[in-house]
């Protein structure tokens, strides 16, 4: 592959995060140059496979390596396309994570949710905990 087929992750992403109103954070541009890195070490193994007189041996390292490079890079951008989906979802316009409030109440809120549907009290909780 040329360096001008290279597929560049950071600009798929970046404009998608644009297209949606949002930035990607710092965490979330090293998950796209870590996908970045895998799709290219999977474009050396892919290389180095059609390279003539490999020995088998060599072809099965190879072929596992761009394996594993593969599945990584989509594992990598099945995350940031997530975390895009729900940052979106949530109205969040400041980060990829969407808006954040510091004081831990959406996670009280979820907790409590949770905790309802299951049939639990704080008490219920409480006690369970102490026992």
């Amino acid at each position: 592959m040329s360096a001008a087929e290279r597929v560049e992750l950071l600009a798929i992403f970046t404009d998608k995060a644009t297209e949606l109103g949002m930035q990607l954070d710092a965490d979330d541009l090293e998950v796209v140059r870590r996908a970045q890195q895998a799709a290219d070490a999977a474009d050396r193994c892919a290389r180095d496979l059609a390279t003539p007189g490999l020995s088998t041996t060599g072809a099965r390292s190879l072929m596992a390596e761009q394996r594993a490079q593969s599945l990584a890079q989509t594992k990598l951008m099945a995350d940031v396309d997530r975390r895009l989906d729900v940052a979106a979802a949530q109205g969040g316009a400041r980060g990829i994570r969407g808006t954040y409030t510091g004081d831990g109440s959406q996670n009280q809120a979820r907790d409590s949710e949770r905790a309802n549907r299951r049939g639990e009290t704080r008490q219920s909780r409480t006690a369970a905990r102490r026992a």
